[in-house]
């Protein structure tokens, strides 16, 4: 019997595949209401559509490993205030790949390439420049500032050590990460936005990045992911000024294609804005696994 104890703790580091492994997951919310004379409503109607999609592709071939994994969350709503235009509420495309080597049991060379942007064109509704005053609203007219792919975008390189001690667990430290910052928008070109200088579209910075990932499916269907990322530059206040980014995604599942989902995502980089930004995102929908 304690052999079997003991069987059962020991760490169980295959948790990729020897080969091709891949798979995704498509979901999708919608949500509809409707109100008249209805006294404790803000919007006569409101109609919104949420969509997440997440993909990865892995290969293990003896000690080597390449991981690959992307995600694109989009959503989008009509309502009065909206004039009866479909309006973006929310979009983001992160994309990742590592390629790593393994050095002795459970530890790893590696190298990273991330890229964080927004997919397409966003209106800029909070600002009040080029706009109309409309009911106390205010409606960016048709000269409305944009920003769009890569604006503001972020890509970050490196090189490090990779620790996996479970199935469960990943972490990933590379001391020396070249991120560059860019503000692509034409009509940013000559403003300070997002650390990026009035008259630049890319800043580029050299630091450490210190990267921490969870994944779990247990035992009742719950599917709990998480990453954490960690970025100092060292060209700006190193070890001071820390970006700070953290994803969690839960997901359970109702039937074969209706789940319930949530995202939460935290997120503090100091040369965007001094403030602490967050987005949360939840579903009852329709799931598609790829």
């Amino acid at each position: 019997e304690a052999e079997e104890i003991e069987k059962r703790m020991k760490v169980d580091n295959s948790a990729i595949p020897e080969g091709w492994s891949k798979g995704g997951t498509v979901n999708l919310a919608f949500n509809q209401t409707q109100t008249q004379n209805w006294i404790a409503a803000s919007e006569p109607y409101n109609m919104s559509i949420n969509g997440l999609a997440t993909a990865f592709g892995n290969m293990k071939k003896g000690k080597t490993m390449l991981l690959n994994s992307g995600s694109l969350q989009l959503g989008m709503q009509n309502s009065r205030s909206t004039f009866d235009k479909f309006r973006k509420n929310i979009d983001i495309l992160k994309l990742s790949s590592m390629y790593a080597k393994e050095l002795k049991p459970k530890w790893f060379g590696a190298g990273c390439i991330d890229i964080q942007s927004q997919l397409g064109n966003t209106l800029n509704y909070d600002a009040k420049l080029d706009s109309v005053k409309r009911d106390g609203i205010y409606v960016p007219s048709k000269w409305a500032k944009k920003q769009g792919f890569m604006s503001p975008g972020n890509i970050r390189i490196g090189i490090g050590a990779m620790y996996v001690p479970n199935k469960v667990w990943r972490v990933y430290f590379s001391p020396l990460t070249a991120s560059i910052t860019t503000k692509l928008a034409s009509y940013l070109k000559n403003v300070d936005a997002f650390g990026v200088k009035s008259g630049q579209t890319i800043d580029f910075g050299v630091g450490a990045l210190l990267r921490a990932d969870y994944s779990n499916k247990f035992s009742n269907g719950l599917v709990y992911t998480s990453r954490l990322d960690l970025f100092t530059n060292y060209l700006d206040a190193p070890f001071q000024k820390i970006n700070t980014d953290w994803t969690n995604g839960v997901g359970f599942t109702l039937s074969k294609n209706l789940t319930v989902a949530a995202n939460l995502n935290f997120r503090y980089y100091h040369n965007e804005i001094q403030k602490l930004q967050w987005l949360e995102m939840l579903g009852l929908g329709f799931s598609y696994k790829l």
